[in-house]
């Protein structure tokens, strides 16, 4: 069972060809920061799945988690 972060999150889509260009916009603790693909790009490529990925990662100074669905229907 997956515990739910304890921060806002945003559900966002992509397709699973863009892995590694992907950006994520997070809500954390009320400050909203954009999660640049260099930052999120090992974290996406080992915890990527068909149903969905968990994305932890540190832009310098704050933490933050999102959760995202990989739309498969393009691939």
């Amino acid at each position: 069972m997956i515990k739910e972060p304890p921060a806002p999150i945003l559900l966002i889509s992509g397709d699973v060809r863009l892995r590694e260009s992907i950006s994520v916009l997070v809500a954390w603790k009320y400050d909203i920061f954009l999660a640049h693909n260099n930052k999120c790009e090992d974290s996406l490529k080992n915890s990527s799945t068909r149903s969905g990925f968990w994305n932890r990662f540190h832009n310098g100074k704050s933490r933050g988690v999102a959760w995202g669905m990989w739309d498969d229907s393009r691939v």
